[in-house]
């Protein structure tokens, strides 16, 4: 009886969950524009779709951050109220490159975050 309940509580949990995750499910998309000079971050759920546009003058730097919040690498558009937009990241590689040309397309500084900690810092 103990494992019979065991299982169900189990089996109830295990659909809670992918209910939860199903409804919730999220997607970003940031294309940097430059015909509109401004930067499109759109974010789709099951519920809506929301965008926010950021026009190239109020991005003050971009960033390649090393060690970021949401993944590895980061390339961030800081605008001139701090806000910071994610515009690129991954987990596997570097996006120096990536960021420098966001930087050179944008006209705005190009600044690297190191947020990882070494053996001799």
């Amino acid at each position: 009886m103990v494992l019979l309940g065991f299982l169900a509580l189990m089996m109830v949990l295990g659909a809670a969950t992918l209910a939860y995750l199903f409804k919730f499910q999220t997607a970003d998309r940031v294309v940097v524009d430059e015909e509109t000079h401004s930067i499109v971050i759109t974010h789709t759920s099951r519920m809506a779709t929301d965008t926010e546009r950021v026009s190239f003058d109020r991005v003050v730097k971009v960033e390649h951050v090393m060690g970021g919040e949401d993944a590895m690498f980061e390339v961030v558009a800081v605008t001139d109220d701090g806000k910071r937009y994610i515009v690129k990241s991954s987990g596997e590689k570097p996006l120096t490159g990536d960021a420098q040309h966001i930087a050179s397309v944008i006209d705005k500084p190009y600044v690297e975050v190191k947020n990882i900690k070494g053996f001799g810092d």
